[in-house]
C-alpha cells in the first residue's frame, strides 16, 4: 500500500532530523553539538504532540522528601494543576506528581546508553514511592545506533534484570522502536515481569510510531483510534520481533551471557532474525 500523507510528512521530517544531526556532528564543541541535537527533536515534539501538557526543556524532578533526579533533556509536565518549584536560566524543577514523561536524547544508542536509561527508570520509580500519583514514564530518542541488533539484546538483558523498572519506549530514528507489549499485544506503558520486550522494524516511520505512542498516553480511546486512521496501513502492517521464552531463560543464566551476546556483535548485514537463529544454537 502507498504511504499516507501523514506518513510522508513525518518521513520528510525524519530526513530533516537526520541531516541536522549530520550537520551538528561537524561542531567540535561537544556540549554545543549535544545541546543542538536535544533541541532539534524536542522542538519537533513540542509542535506535534497534543498541547494539554507542555513539553519543557531541562527538567529536574524532585519528590516530597527532597530527592532529586538527574537533569532530563525534557519532560512533559502538568503545569495547569502543579506549580514549577523552580524556574531560572532554562532550568525547571518540577514536583514528581506533575511529570508525565521524562525524555533522554542520545546521539548513538549502545549498551552504555541503554544501561543509563534503565538506571534512570529505576531511580524515578524509587522517587515515585513518596507520591500518590502515577510514576513518570521514561522515553528516549536516539539519532543513530551502530548495531540495533546488539542494542536490542542489551535492551532485553537490562529488562530481565529489572523488569518493573524499565523505560516506556526507545526510538531510533529511521531504524525502529524498542518497547513492550502486554498479553493482548498492545503497547505497555508500565512494563512489568509479564511484559514482552520487542523490536518494531518501523524504519523511516519510526518517528511517526514514537509520536503516536506518546500521544496515546494522553488521548482518550476515540482520539487514539482516529489518529491511527491517518496511517492505518502502517499500523495494520506493523510487525514486531521478540525473543522466545526459552532464549530468555538462557539469557538469565550468568554463564550464558558471555556466549550469547557476542552472537549479536558484528554481522551488520544480517537480519535480526538470522542473527537470533544463530544465537539459539549456542
Amino acid at each position: 500500500m502507498s504511504a499516507t500523507k501523514s506518513q510522508e510528512w513525518l518521513r520528510i521530517l525524519s530526513k530533516h532530523l537526520e541531516l541536522s544531526y549530520q550537520s551538528s556532528a561537524l561542531i567540535k564543541h561537544k556540549v554545543t553539538s549535544g545541546s543542538s541535537r536535544e533541541n532539534q527533536i524536542l522542538d519537533v515534539l513540542k509542535i506535534i504532540l497534543p498541547q494539554n501538557y507542555p513539553l519543557i526543556n531541562n527538567v529536574i524532578i524532585i519528590d516530597s522528601n527532597d530527592r532529586e533526579t538527574i537533569k532530563y533533556d525534557g519532560a512533559i509536565v502538568d503545569t495547569q494543576n502543579w506549580p514549577k518549584l523552580y524556574s531560572e536560566n532554562e532550568l525547571v524543577i518540577a514536583p514528581i506528581e506533575s511529570v508525565k514523561v521524562a525524555f533522554e536524547i542520545k546521539s548513538n544508542l549502545g549498551k552504555t546508553e541503554i544501561d543509563k536509561i534503565y538506571k534512570e527508570a529505576k531511580g524515578i520509580k524509587e522517587n515515585s514511592k513518596s507520591s500518590n500519583s502515577e510514576q513518570p514514564k521514561i522515553a528516549s530518542f536516539s539519532y543513530t545506533c551502530a548495531n540495533y541488533k546488539l542494542a536490542y539484546y542489551d535492551f532485553v538483558e537490562a529488562f530481565l534484570k529489572t523488569p518493573n523498572e524499565s523505560p516506556f519506549v526507545i526510538c531510533i530514528l529511521n531504524v525502529g522502536i524498542f518497547c513492550f507489549l502486554n498479553s493482548d499485544k498492545n503497547f505497555e506503558a508500565y512494563p512489568n515481569e509479564k511484559s514482552v520486550p520487542v523490536f518494531i522494524d518501523s524504519k523511516s516511520d519510526s518517528l511517526l510510531v514514537f509520536i503516536y505512542m506518546l500521544t496515546d498516553l494522553f488521548a482518550d480511546e476515540k482520539i487514539s483510534t482516529a489518529i491511527r486512521k491517518y496511517s492505518r496501513h502502517l499500523y495494520n502492517d506493523l510487525t514486531f520481533f521478540a525473543f522466545e521464552n526459552q532464549f530468555l531463560e538462557k539469557m538469565k543464566i550468568n554463564t550464558n551471557r558471555t556466549l550469547l551476546r557476542p552472537c549479536f556483535e558484528g554481522n551488520l548485514d544480517k537480519t535480526l532474525e538470522v542473527v537470533y537463529g544463530d544465537a539459539k544454537n549456542k
